[in-house]
């Protein structure tokens, strides 16, 4: 079962990823970036099993679907957060492993109705509001987010202070870097790195 989840997240993310790329293509980015993120993003996947679940799924006995999916997450988001660290400007495609990832956890593991309807709650507050304050990749990325929280047990009041938290993260870097003006931004910041190191904290500390 491990086997074909893996290889329907590899291949068929791909050929989604690149399908809606190709049909809005970016014209500040080119081919060979976008097929790069692609492989890197396999390559993510497969060093996070490797050094922080193959073995434990292996000691267990059984092969555990949930850390592929959950590895396709965090996968998604790290290699968002390095692109957006960079240059700001993340593909559509590097979300699609993720997201598949995330559905096919909630249709395989069927974790309760709370959870789904919290979740669902969560995606359409972000959809519908949250996606005109900071636009189309942070709100996928905090979608993404709370789908690993989600796995994790979480609830919607969870999703909405791993917010507040990104938020307050970002807040004291800025002002230690004297970059905030009259309550503004004196130049723009990448938020998805804050975002997974607020998602990690919140999951693991708080």
């Amino acid at each position: 079962m491990v086997t074909i989840l893996w290889i329907l997240l590899a291949y068929g993310s791909y050929q989604i990823g690149w399908q809606l790329q190709l049909q809005d293509p970016d014209p500040k980015l080119s081919d060979t970036l976008q097929r790069k993120c692609c492989k890197w993003q396999h390559l993510i996947v497969f060093a996070y099993l490797l050094l922080f679940r193959w073995a434990e799924i292996c000691q267990s006995g059984q092969r555990d679907v949930m850390q592929i999916t959950r590895a396709y997450i965090i996968g998604s988001l790290l290699l968002a957060a390095w692109i957006d660290h960079y240059i700001q400007l993340i593909p559509d495609m590097v979300y699609v492993p993720g997201l598949a990832g995330g559905i096919l956890w909630l249709i395989y593991y069927d974790p309760g109705v709370d959870i789904v309807i919290n979740l669902l709650i969560f995606v359409t507050i972000q959809i519908l509001i949250f996606r005109r304050l900071y636009g189309e990749s942070d709100c996928l990325a905090y979608i993404l987010c709370a789908a690993y929280l989600a796995g994790c047990g979480k609830q919607l009041i969870d999703y909405l202070l791993f917010m507040l938290l990104t938020v307050l993260m970002e807040l004291i870097v800025q002002i230690k870097k004297k970059n905030i003006s009259h309550g503004k931004l004196r130049k723009p910041v990448p938020l998805i790195p804050y975002m997974m190191g607020a998602m990690l904290l919140y999951r693991f500390i708080l």
